[in-house]
């Protein structure tokens, strides 16, 4: 009986120390701020993605400031830097969406912060224009968000169907 405890603690703790002694798991997504050791193998494909639907939304909001104040705030400062580097090929219009709580005055000082972080971030200001409104994507319609339910109009509605319905 012993010998049979002693077999099984034996083989218990070859397996445990057999599966403790593999490297790390392979990284199925990118950290969260930095450079990883590990980048994933579609990181680069992901970039142009990434820069391409920035392009399409040309757009800054609230959380890219600090709240109350006209202040950018660091995740504001990543996607300004990012939308420098692209508006210092192509120019174009960067659009603030205000929140409908704030101000003329602070969307006025925020638009203008703006201004100034992609001046000293080498952007040509005239080829580039900042101003107050909402992005020039396109979104979701009413009629095609999956939540509600379709108008009774008669008119056809595109409705994005998930698995789970």
């Amino acid at each position: 009986m012993l010998l049979r405890a002693n077999l099984l603690f034996g083989t218990a703790l070859i397996t445990l120390l057999a599966g403790a002694c593999q490297g790390p798991a392979k990284r199925l997504n990118a950290p969260p701020q930095g450079v990883s050791n590990q980048p994933h193998p579609l990181q680069d494909d992901m970039t142009y993605m990434v820069d391409n639907a920035m392009l399409y939304d040309m757009s800054v909001v609230d959380i890219h400031f600090v709240p109350h104040t006209d202040e950018i705030n660091s995740l504001g400062a990543r996607r300004l830097n990012r939308y420098a580097e692209m508006l210092l090929q192509i120019g174009g219009t960067i659009h603030y969406d205000a929140s409908p709580r704030e101000d003329d005055e602070l969307v006025q000082a925020r638009i203008e912060s703006v201004k100034t972080f992609l001046a000293d971030a080498g952007v040509d200001m005239d080829k580039v224009t900042v101003e107050s409104g909402m992005s020039r994507g396109r979104g979701v319609t009413a009629r095609e968000h999956p939540a509600l339910p379709p108008p009774d109009d008669g008119i056809p509605t595109q409705r994005i169907i998930h698995k789970n319905e």
